[in-house]
């Protein structure tokens, strides 16, 4: 890039506008300069305007310069000053009577419409008729800052406070470059123009004032918390993801909950509704309720909320009546344990097989339950140890959602038992290629707590490796970056640890074997993370996940086509290494445990009807073309039964209308892991399907079979053009084409796949506990992590 470009730009801009223009930075933050420029852009074959990467150009005149992180920012000041030379702030409210304070002033004037905008207020002057009274305010009334050339030495003193800060207290240099420092800082200058020179303690306030004032703050949000609830509330589209978490410093055993809602505009919220000190001794299943920490929302009954949790036998016992999902992460983390037999517990408590030399499976979940009831400290999930206390052998997963008419589908007798073989096989019965598989295992994790310990992480760095990553059994996400991390570094960590004298350590440990179990975990590591958004619905993507893992674990041609397709960048170049050293071969007990994965996810995983439910209601994948028929007829039946109940309770189907198709933001599609399951039948294929259905409409007293809100929306022609990744964005836009399946949705799509959205809590609650902080109150991480969670809505 060199100014010559730059020009070119600048002259399309000024002589081609169809096919040039300046976009905005939408970005809230950054330098005021960023007043006058935006992005160059040129039109692509879609009609939308692409971003011309590393350079920016001026919102008014069009000047383009050249833009990355090694310019400087002399120049793109001076230019904003002499195009916008004039910045608003925050309009300043005058002590007397005849003042009002606002954040927006309307100008009488005869000139034309100008509209100034900056980052804390807008100011438009507008073109009206004259009144009565004229008021002519001063720019400094109106919160104008001229441009003010600073001293040098003001500047260097303002750095050497700043070195001193931020050295003498051990603080991070992040801190000077925080948002809310600026604005706090900010508002001190305001004051300061206001009332001049003054002292700040008159302003700043000590550390046990802002202590009360957090709980003052809080408390008044909660009150407008209730109001925010209320529809959502009515609605049943309000979800809680309970936890319990204890701090690593004073252990102290902390109740937490989430609360994830869509509201009538169909907005998706996630708040981190409370963490405060758990009340009870025992996490029993009558104590973790924790209906009496909801009163105060107007949550009378658990029934009224749709509850996701992990399976812990507490929150399983305690919720059984109120129709809980579990929590899909979790699930996933234990059918891996049980596949490469990582789930040992207490051994004190069992007596080993003669026979073999590890326990069964079906006697470990067992013991975990009675571990959980009896064990005061054992958490359901921790930031320590965030293991689901599942019965990972009890086959009967299903929760169903209508007991009487809803059943789980059969499996034939013969895979049936073929799966229950497989989970209670032991080691010793497994064939002599998968134990070199789990040896290959065990020592990478030997590996790396040595490393750890001897600390030659950084010996390994200076090698060209990387720093090996460290496992915790509860998180096999942790366990393939392990094995990622040893992968590179392979050679280097071989040469270091044999100039050690740690033959043991890397005796019999070959790469090949590594590279194939990061391989077989990568699909794993992909579909966890998709499904632990925490800022959009992710229900309807557990289905779409769990025929994905499967599909990509069915052979080894799937599985190298599944990473090579959607596994990030180093991953696809490490892939494709593997395979010109292995040729597309498959390792015997790699592919031993394969099958066992696939086997262990059918049998230990079973899908709740509302799974299927939710990814009907997304438009792009609506006829479920993946599932069979009797999936779908269940979903359907769901569906119905649930615009009964809507219907019964109140809300009358209105007279359909083809509303006028509101104007829709086209977005681009990507290429996503789901693309496979989108819809592609015709209208007419789907129309022959529903003249076969059995069911009448229940929104109609006569006989007739009528065309319903499913029907309609199952034939309805969606230009896949104008979807996005978010499925409420459709529901938000036909509200008035589906009243009863846009209530349904916002209710559906309020459930997420997962509980991370308390773990995360748990772990904001982990950085406010640090070390130096042990001594904080406990009643005020609650309301921390509370404000902190409204501050995000905004």
């Amino acid at each position: 890039m060199n100014q010559s470009e730059s020009r070119n730009i600048q002259r399309r801009l000024l002589f081609e506008p169809s096919q040039y223009q300046v976009i905005r930075n939408e970005s809230q933050k950054g330098p005021l300069w960023w007043r006058a420029f935006g992005f160059p852009a040129k039109i692509d074959d879609k009609g939308e305007f692409q971003r011309i990467e590393g350079f920016i150009s001026c919102l008014k005149c069009k000047n383009t310069q050249i833009h990355n992180k090694s310019s400087g920012t002399k120049r793109y000041k001076e230019h904003a000053d002499k195009c916008y030379p004039i910045i608003n702030e925050t309009v300043i409210s005058s002590s007397s009577s005849s003042s009002s304070s606002s954040s927006s002033i309307d100008l009488t004037s005869s000139s034309s419409s100008i509209d100034l905008t900056s980052s804390s207020s807008s100011i438009t002057i507008s073109s009206s008729p004259s009144s009565d009274v004229s008021i002519q305010p001063t720019l400094h009334q109106m919160g104008f800052i001229k441009p003010t050339k600073v001293s040098e030495k003001d500047v260097k003193k303002v750095k050497d406070l700043s070195v001193q800060w931020v050295c003498g207290n051990i603080r991070p240099f992040s801190v000077l470059s925080d948002e809310g420092f600026r604005h706090l800082a900010q508002e001190c200058v305001r004051l300061g123009s206001l009332y001049g020179m003054f002292d700040i303690n008159d302003v700043l306030r000590c550390d046990k004032t802002i202590s009360r004032h957090v709980v003052t703050f809080a408390d008044a949000e909660r009150e407008k918390l209730k109001e925010l609830l209320s529809i959502p509330l009515q609605q049943h589209s309000l979800t809680i993801c309970p936890d319990f978490w204890t701090d690593p410093y004073r252990k102290i055993s902390y109740s937490g909950i989430t609360i994830i809602m869509v509201d009538d505009k169909c907005n998706f919220n996630s708040i981190d509704l409370f963490c405060k000190p758990f009340e009870y001794k025992t996490k029993s299943a009558e104590n973790v309720s924790l209906l009496n920490c909801l009163n105060f929302l107007g949550i009378d009954s658990l029934s009224d909320v749709n509850i996701v949790c992990d399976r812990g036998s507490n929150f399983v016992c305690a919720f059984e009546n109120f129709e809980p999902l579990f929590c899909y992460g979790h699930r996933l983390n234990n059918i891996v344990k049980i596949t490469f037999f990582q789930n040992k517990s207490k051994k004190k408590h069992f007596k080993k097989s003669d026979s073999t030399n590890t326990i069964d499976t079906s006697q470990l979940a067992l013991l975990k339950v009675e571990d959980d009831n009896h064990n005061e400290t054992q958490e359901s999930s921790t930031e320590d140890s965030e293991v689901s206390t599942d019965n990972d052998c009890d086959n009967d997963m299903t929760l169903l959602v209508a007991k009487k008419t809803k059943k789980p589908i059969k499996k034939s007798t013969s895979s049936k038992n073929d799966s229950l073989a497989q989970i209670k096989i032991t080691i010793d019965q497994i064939p002599s290629s998968a134990k070199h598989v789990l040896r290959t295992l065990n020592k990478c994790k030997k590996i790396v707590k040595y490393v750890k310990q001897a600390g030659i992480n950084n010996d390994i760095k200076e090698e060209d490796g990387i720093t090996l990553h460290q496992s915790c059994i509860v998180r096999w996400l942790s366990m393939s970056n392990l094995l990622e991390s040893i992968s590179t570094s392979f050679k280097a960590t071989k040469r270091l640890l044999l100039s050690r004298n740690q033959y043991s350590l890397v005796s019999d440990l070959d790469l090949p074997t590594i590279k194939q179990l990061v391989l077989v975990l990568k699909p794993l590591k992909h579909v966890t993370s998709l499904v632990q958004t925490g800022n959009s619905p992710s229900l309807h993507m557990v289905l779409l996940c769990n025929l994905s893992l499967k599909h990509a674990l069915s052979s080894h041609q799937s599985l190298l086509d599944y990473v090579d397709k959607h596994c990030n960048s180093k991953s696809n170049t490490l892939h494709n290494n593997e395979i010109e050293e292995n040729e597309d071969y498959e390792l015997e007990g790699i592919k031993w445990f394969r099958e066992r994965f696939l086997i262990l996810i059918d049998e230990l995983f079973c899908l709740d009807v509302r799974h299927y439910c939710a990814t009907l209601l997304n438009p792009k994948y609506k006829l479920l073309k993946f599932c069979t028929k009797d999936e779908r007829t269940r979903c359907h039946e769901y569906i119905r039964q649930q615009l009964k109940i809507l219907t019964d309770a109140g809300t009358t189907a209105k007279s359909y209308k083809t509303p006028s198709e509101p104007q829709q933001k086209v977005f681009k599609t990507a290429d996503t892991i789901f693309a496979c399951f989108e819809d592609d039948y015709s209208n007419d294929e789907v129309q022959n399907d529903l003249q076969d259905s059995p069911y009448e409409s229940d929104e109609y007293e006569f006989n007739t079979v009528q065309f319903d809100e499913l029907d309609r929306y199952l034939i309805l022609n969606i230009d896949k053009v104008s979807l996005t990744n978010n499925p409420l964005d459709f529901w938000r836009n036909h509200t008035m084409q589906f009243p009863l399946l846009s209530k349904l949705a916002k209710r559906v799509f309020s459930i997420p796949a997962t509980s991370c959205g308390v773990e995360r809590q748990f772990s904001s609650a982990g950085l406010i506990v640090n070390q130096r902080r042990t001594n904080i109150n406990p009643e005020h991480i609650q309301d921390i992590l509370f404000i902190r969670s409204l501050q995000k809505l905004k």
